[in-house]
């Protein structure tokens, strides 16, 4: 139904994370699932209106913001709660068979827009599965259908449209109903006549509001962690959008041929139990470095217990998938478990960071432990004696962080802060070979044809959007190419810089200057320039050398914010643990080597995975919470 496809349909239904590729969303898509957007702006952008993928225009950006705003107060202050309070009153199989019944009841829609497109067999399938699914399905609070094989069509007036030629015209977000476009909106007025819940009072609202109480804990993760919602919505609205006018599916080809670069498992990463983020707690603390005011996450557990703090990848919010999602193991073993944002996230960047820019090793970790110490102290003063020990655990980024933040123990007052074990996974050694191995694989889409790549990219998006939407059987291979991976691996740090560089902007200090192209294609200009070396060359190196007084040697500065500059650290400290993997793209042969050398058995190297792509794995996940313990 319209009403149901529109915010509530796709909003809450939208997982999302950079989450899925170990970088937020514009903002945090995430989906630590990344977001993909849509439009592509060609006039000189500021850089909070960056957009990635080319679908549609938004030339009435400001009205949607507006009409956005007015939407999700009436989802936080209206939808939420009623939907939260019918799922604690409702088992899950209630609610299944009336979103059962909400689809079936939509059948006239589905059937008129096969009609209008000449689909005589698909309507002739729909008719029969409409038929089954109302006498043997009770009216279709079950679906019979699907064990019958037959197929089913998610079709609306708008998909009639488009397959009369129509283009989508402009994006547009309607005021309670959410996204749509100028062609989908002058099907709406058809749709609602052939919805029967339109003339029954209160049903149509009653099937929505069921239908939005399976992902109430979705919506509140994306809602949180998005720097910007409607960047992210937007992009998702408009990528399942191309999906169902095109009817896209991802080929059976797509699998025999992946050979999808082992990073990409990160898109494997889920939750044990969908409510755990549902347990959380947002407290917030002052930080030291700025005055800001920082929320954190926590999960606690009941009685007293070890603690984790958790330092995320570059860009991840607090609540991305992969935070998450270790966050949920960690309390499974037994452990509490507190989590905040990357310094190069907007919510810790605008809070916390005492230097103008994110990105200098020395200047992050003393931020971020400035502001773990503030947490740490919170927590004390709300539950006294429910922590028992204090551990720090950091993957990508947030390793080295973490291993930095143990090298600055001996400085530190006897009653300061002080952590049981640092436990880095798959820490960056060199961080400009680091960044130049992001930027490489977002290259990666130059071996294709100039005239095919535009189109390529966007079914690159499509597969990506599908595969982190409806997941795979386990044991599927991922139905990516090794070109097709590493251009979403690469996208995803890009994206990750872009919000960065968003965020710099709005603080009001200097960022890359972004030159308008003329038709370059249908990535923004905005992430085809913001590379990750270029923000380091050109931002980090120039404002650490004045601030360090090391005018003249940048290597100095490089040499600094990398893992060899902890040396000492790695080699005598025993309570560093560190988990790699011997493919992951970020290590150069040195890098890894040098790790063995240093780290020695406190080093566990698992011959694959990549950078993060084997989070899920049982083995990996036990190696990480042993070296807690060992």
């Amino acid at each position: 139904m319209r009403a149901q496809h529109a915010f509530l349909g796709i909003v809450l239904a939208a997982l999302v994370g950079p989450g899925a590729l170990g970088a937020a969303g514009p903002g945090d898509p995430s989906t630590e699932n990344y977001v993909m957007g849509l439009d592509e702006t060609r006039a000189p952008a500021h850089h909070e209106r960056f957009e990635m993928v080319q679908y549609m225009p938004d030339p009435y950006e400001r009205f949607n913001r507006g009409s956005l705003a007015v939407t999700k107060f009436a989802v936080d202050w209206v939808v939420m709660p009623i939907a939260r309070g019918w799922r604690f009153v409702a088992p899950e199989p209630l609610r299944q068979l009336l979103d059962n019944f909400a689809h079936n009841i939509a059948f006239p829609v589905r059937l008129v827009s096969l009609w209008l497109q000449g689909a005589v067999g698909d309507s002739a399938s729909e008719t029969g599965r409409f038929l089954i699914n109302t006498t043997i399905g009770l009216a279709g609070l079950f679906d019979p259908a699907t064990d019958f094989a037959i197929p089913a069509y998610q079709e609306d007036i708008g998909t009639a449209f488009a397959s009369w030629g129509f283009g989508p015209g402009f994006y547009v977000v309607l005021p309670v109903l959410g996204p749509s476009s100028a062609r989908d909106g002058m099907g709406l007025p058809f749709e609602t006549l052939l919805t029967p819940t339109t003339y029954v009072p209160g049903a149509g609202l009653a099937l929505t509001m069921n239908s939005a109480s399976f992902r109430i804990d979705e919506y509140e993760m994306l809602a949180e962690s998005e720097a910007d919602l409607y960047l992210a919505l937007r992009g998702l609205w408009s990528v399942q959008r191309q999906i169902e006018v095109e009817r896209f599916e991802i080929s059976p080809d797509a699998f025999s041929r992946g050979d999808p670069e082992p990073s990409l498992g990160v898109l494997a990463i889920t939750l044990h139990d969908p409510t755990f983020p549902s347990r959380m707690r947002e407290p917030t603390v002052t930080t030291a470095a700025t005055g800001g005011t920082l929320p954190y996450s926590l999960w606690l557990q009941d009685d007293p217990a070890p603690i984790i703090y958790l330092l995320p990848g570059i860009g991840a919010h607090r609540n991305s998938t992969i935070p998450v999602a270790l966050a949920e193991r960690a309390f499974q073993r037994g452990y509490s478990v507190a989590t905040i944002s990357s310094p190069f996230h907007p919510e810790f960047l605008s809070n916390a960071l005492s230097a103008s820019y994110p990105g200098y090793t020395p200047s992050d970790a003393k931020d971020l432990y400035g502001a773990l110490a503030a947490v740490h102290r919170d927590l004390e003063d709300r539950h006294p004696g429910r922590v028992t020990q204090a551990h720090l655990l950091g993957y990508s980024l947030g390793g080295i962080q973490a291993i930095f933040i143990a090298g600055g123990e001996e400085a530190r007052s006897p009653d300061a802060l002080r952590f049981e074990r640092y436990v880095a996974i798959n820490p960056p050694v060199d961080l400009r070979h680091a960044a130049e191995s992001f930027d490489r694989y977002f290259d990666a889409p130059l071996a294709w044809p100039a005239e095919e790549r535009d189109r390529r990219v966007q079914e690159v998006a499509m597969k990506a959007f599908l595969v982190a939407m409806e997941g795979l059987p386990e044991g599927t291979p991922l139905p990516f190419d090794r070109t097709e991976s590493e251009f979403l691996v690469g996208f995803a740090g890009r994206v990750s810089m872009t919000t960065t560089l968003a965020a710099l902007e709005r603080r009001g200090v200097p960022t890359l200057e972004i030159h308008a192209t003329d038709g370059g294609g249908v990535l923004a200009d905005e992430v085809n320039q913001g590379s990750l070396r270029r923000y380091a060359d050109e931002l980090v190196l120039p404002y650490f050398l004045e601030q360090t007084g090391q005018d003249g040697d940048p290597a100095a500065i490089v040499h600094a914010a990398g893992l060899r500059a902890q040396e000492h650290t790695v080699r005598v400290n025993a309570r560093v643990r560190i988990v790699t993997n011997a493919d992951d793209f970020i290590l150069d042969a040195g890098g890894l080597a040098w790790l063995r050398e240093t780290a020695g058995e406190r080093l566990h190297v698992f011959p694959t995975g990549g950078h993060l792509g084997n989070l899920n794995v049982p083995e990996v996940q036990a190696k990480i919470f042993d070296a807690f313990t060992d």
